[in-house]
């Protein structure tokens, strides 16, 4: 079982949605897709997105064995694994377009990425 801690206390993936969901009385989790954040660096595509170019450069980032810092081979910026994770998510959901559909009280977000499939769960209280 895959487990994190959060203010440490261990908790389930499934089990830190529903508590995530119970304690912030949100109707709609938005379940990012963590798939190669970490392989490709948000510094060489932020500059691409800054230059509108068609295609965002995809330059690996280069980590060491059992090193969680790296380096860019294209523009030698020096990254932690984390953060530009994190960054990279931050660029993803900037790219996609929100619409909210209020249903009473009820919000439901549909998040259509540029290649027009979506790519996210809707989960629903």
């Amino acid at each position: 079982m895959d487990t994190a801690s959060f203010r440490g206390r261990k908790f389930a993936h499934s089990s830190f949605i529903q508590h995530l969901r119970a304690t912030a009385g949100v109707q709609a989790v938005y379940n990012a897709d963590e798939a190669y954040t970490s392989k490709f660096c948000c510094h060489c595509a932020a500059a691409a997105a800054a230059a509108e170019a068609t295609t965002p450069m995809l330059t690996p980032i280069v980590f060491p064995k059992d090193c969680r810092y790296g380096f860019c081979t294209k523009c030698r910026r020096g990254v932690d694994r984390d953060e530009n994770g994190a960054r990279k998510q931050q660029q993803q959901q900037q790219d996609k377009k929100r619409i909210t559909l209020n249903a009473g009280m009820k919000k439901l977000w549909l998040i259509f990425p540029k290649s027009k499939k979506i790519l996210v769960k809707i989960l629903l209280v």
